[in-house]
């Protein structure tokens, strides 16, 4: 298992949070009144790791406003992470900028968007090349998601039963094969589950029985 450990965080203008700029050892306590920002430092982290906040949710709603709700435009959002991995260091940061532009004939500017810029040691990555480093560096987005906090797949489980289990799989390196293979009395089963997920084929199962039941009546 690789050792991963944060030793530095860096935040502008990321939700409530204008700047925060700290290291972080082998047991670093966090602790304030309500409010004050506790939870975005590990939405941030979440937001850095796995792009998403630590409830799973996405992160489209990271840009601080005021305490009407508007949005403070035209500013970018930092976030920036020194981690060790296996004893290598690194350095991980996204920025999220608005992306304004003035179409022909008018004088004022329209918002476009967001775009988010992903670095790696300092050199520019697309969202693709970022995303493999994390999932080949430490592990899959998904499964570092639950990792980190249990929240996400119980929301996933509540959502979708066979999604989690498609989660549980990943996490366990579970192979079909492998334990048709270990356990060859159970084939007959995989036959009839023929790539179909456990829903669909006790779903199949109940409905053949009731129209079985339905026949032998007839029958009698």
């Amino acid at each position: 298992m690789k050792k991963v450990i944060i030793k530095h965080l860096h935040l502008e203008n990321y939700k409530g949070i204008k700047w925060f700029d700290s290291d972080i050892y082998g047991k670093t306590y966090i602790s304030g009144r309500n409010g004050i920002g506790k939870s975005t430092l590990c939405d941030a982290i979440f937001d850095i790791f796995c792009d998403k906040m630590q409830d799973g949710s996405s992160t489209d709603n990271i840009r601080p406003h005021d305490e009407n709700g508007t949005d403070f435009d035209r500013i970018d959002i930092v976030r920036e992470i020194n981690i060790e991995i296996d004893g290598v260091e690194y350095l991980l940061s996204k920025v999220t900028s608005q992306k304004w532009v003035r179409p022909r004939g008018c004088e004022t500017e329209e918002f476009q968007g967001n775009e988010t810029k992903y670095q790696i040691n300092g050199f520019d990555k697309s969202k693709k090349e970022y995303v493999e480093f994390i999932e080949s560096a430490i592990c899959k987005m998904d499964i570092l998601t639950m990792l980190l906090n249990a929240q996400p797949f119980i929301n996933t489980l509540k959502k979708s039963t066979a999604q989690a289990r498609d989660l549980l799989t990943k996490l366990t390196g579970f192979s079909v094969e492998n334990f048709i293979a270990s356990n060859p009395k159970y084939a007959d089963i995989n036959e009839i589950m023929r790539g179909e997920s456990v829903e669909t084929v006790l779903k199949k199962l109940r409905k053949d029985l009731a129209n079985q039941k339905k026949d032998l009546e007839k029958v009698q």
